[in-house]
């Protein structure tokens, strides 16, 4: 997918992202990317963990005598896991937007 597939007009960034890019604050940028992941992949990370207390406490109830037990500790490790991956994910995905968005404003301040 190239840049042009973007309207970069659209794109959510964080006006405080697009402060501190513009005024050259990489280290206050790179801290507000990740604070935006961290919240997005935390929302997520709870809602997973919702689900699989459901999915863990159904297997309990619903289990027959004899049959493996699910572990909550493996459950839990899980969405922890899960989260990890989701801030992954976020921060690639900030880092792609922020790189349209200076490709966006190293066209935008080209003389043509």
């Amino acid at each position: 997918m190239s840049s042009m597939d973007f309207n970069l007009a659209k794109l959510n960034i964080p006006i405080s992202v697009r402060r501190a890019f513009d005024e050259g604050k990489i280290a206050d940028l790179y801290q507000e990317m990740y604070r935006v992941a961290d919240e997005s992949a935390s929302v997520e990370a709870e809602r997973r963990l919702t689900q699989r207390r459901a999915e863990y406490f159904d297997s309990i109830l619903g289990a027959a005598q004899g049959a493996a037990q699910p572990s909550i500790i493996k459950t839990q490790s899980r969405v922890i896991d899960y989260k990890a991956r989701r801030i992954d994910y976020h921060m690639k995905n900030m880092m792609h937007l922020l790189e349209l968005y200076a490709q966006s404003r190293q066209k935008g301040s080209s003389p043509d």
